[in-house]
């Protein structure tokens, strides 16, 4: 084996051992972004619920039944056409949308479009400090 062949075995090598470590090290953290954004893309009930519970010192089964409540409450206030507003959280409301009309795009006619009303929620100011 001569010098040059050592030298260019030892460079492969250790471009081997870089490559290994650049990507062990980029698929962990894809890994943990992964999880990450799993975990904190979309909160389910369950883990809110649980939330509420530990906060107010409840259990799990009366956080749900608050929370139903809740729930419950804001959507007879929206259906009877008022405002929710929550200080410091933010806005419930009931928005009115149109009659239009839009075209469809797979066959280029018109298509009417009738009025309906929207859910709507403006965050406070407040959160929107907390988020940002």
């Amino acid at each position: 084996m001569t010098y040059i062949d050592k030298i260019s075995k030892n460079y492969v090598k250790t471009v081997d051992f870089i490559e290994y470590y650049v990507l062990h090290f980029i698929c962990k953290h894809i890994r943990v972004l992964k999880v990450l954004t799993f975990k904190g893309g979309k909160m389910k009930k369950v883990e809110l619920v649980e939330g509420i519970a530990k906060k107010v010192g409840m259990t799990k089964a009366e956080a749900n039944r608050a929370l139903d409540a809740t729930f419950e409450v804001i959507a007879e206030a929206l259906e009877k056409g008022d405002r929710v507003p929550l200080v410091g959280f933010g806005t419930f409301g009931v928005s009115k949308r149109g009659a239009r009309t839009a075209r469809n795009p797979r066959t280029g006619e018109n298509i009417k479009i009738p009025a309906r009303k929207a859910v709507v929620f403006k965050a406070g100011t407040a959160l929107k400090n907390r988020v940002n």
